[in-house]
């Protein structure tokens, strides 16, 4: 009888972790071209060059993160929270890079790509193992969705459309102001992001609490009965495991079906990193203001 309120209580934490944390993300990815094109005075050439950037080191870094995530003893809440820091401190030597440079821009973006990798995978593959009924993550998964666009729009409702006030006799209002009046327009998806990472971290921090009940609790559960199965696979996995691995992997990507699969996906994420790169950039240059542009993005969701 106690299972029923488990699960609820399983997936609430679930998709409160989706709406943090992907809440976050939304507020700062949609409008970092938007930045580079506004604060750094970019072109479209290097917009279109720093994104490249970005996909090309994602590409080449995700499967090691997954390596280095099996070396340091398959725990990827590790992984996920160095990296979820190294993002947000990223982010923020991004908000006060002051443009001159193109080499240290490039090597910037390349490391928070690098960092934010692996992100989005483990999230995904940590929500499907705690899951007794698979067939539920879309539902859950929709909660990540409705996160972005809620941190999209966010950023573009928060945008001043008139001068903070500057005669404020609260001391508290005062500090606030003054707080504020250092972030321009173009850094406030910056700022918003920082803010949102604070309920991001806590809800990562709830996911990994639950995470660790489940694993003891499925341990307890198999330890009577796989026992003797679990010594006898150990002592052959160990033996050329990595070799057996590297096996399957080959075999697996030199399928026809996965070939085309793959062939698909780069057709697909081709087409759209070039709507995504200068997207936010025409709707700004045709007047709209960021406030309209969030709720479009919102509304795309």
């Amino acid at each position: 009888m106690t299972d029923v309120p488990e699960d609820k209580r399983s997936l609430r934490t679930i998709r409160m972790y989706y709406v943090c944390c992907y809440g976050a993300m939304g507020s700062i990815e949609p409008y970092l071209n938007l930045y580079y094109h506004s604060a750094l005075k970019l072109d479209g050439e290097v917009i279109g060059l720093l994104n490249a950037i970005s996909s090309f080191t994602t590409f080449l870094v995700s499967p090691l993160w997954g390596i280095l995530t099996d070396k340091i003893g398959g725990d990827p809440f590790r992984v996920i929270y160095i990296n979820f820091f190294l993002s947000l401190l990223g982010f923020i030597v991004l908000m006060n890079y002051r443009g001159g440079n193109l080499w240290c821009l490039s090597l910037c973006i390349c490391l928070i790509a690098a960092v934010q990798a692996p992100l989005r995978p483990l999230f995904n593959s940590m929500v499907l193992a705690n899951l007794k009924d698979r067939s539920s993550f879309g539902r859950s998964r929709l909660f990540g969705t409705i996160g972005f666009g809620c941190g999209t729009s966010l950023v573009g409702l928060l945008r001043r459309s008139s001068p903070l006030p500057t005669d404020t006799s609260n001391d508290q209002e005062q500090i606030i102001v003054s707080l504020f009046s250092r972030v321009s327009d173009e850094q406030l998806p910056f700022a918003i992001h920082v803010i949102l990472s604070i309920p991001a971290f806590f809800s990562l921090l709830a996911f990994h609490r639950m995470n660790i009940q489940n694993q003891k609790q499925r341990r307890d559960d198999k330890l009577s009965t796989q026992k003797e199965a679990e010594s006898s696979n150990n002592a052959e996995e160990t033996k050329g495991g990595t070799m057996n691995q590297l096996t399957q992997t080959r075999n697996f990507i030199l399928r026809a079906d996965v070939m085309a699969f793959f062939v698909v996906v780069i057709v697909f994420g081709a087409s759209l990193g070039a709507i995504e790169s200068f997207c936010s950039v025409s709707m700004s240059q045709a007047g709209l203001s960021k406030k309209t542009i969030g709720i479009f993005r919102l509304l795309s969701v």
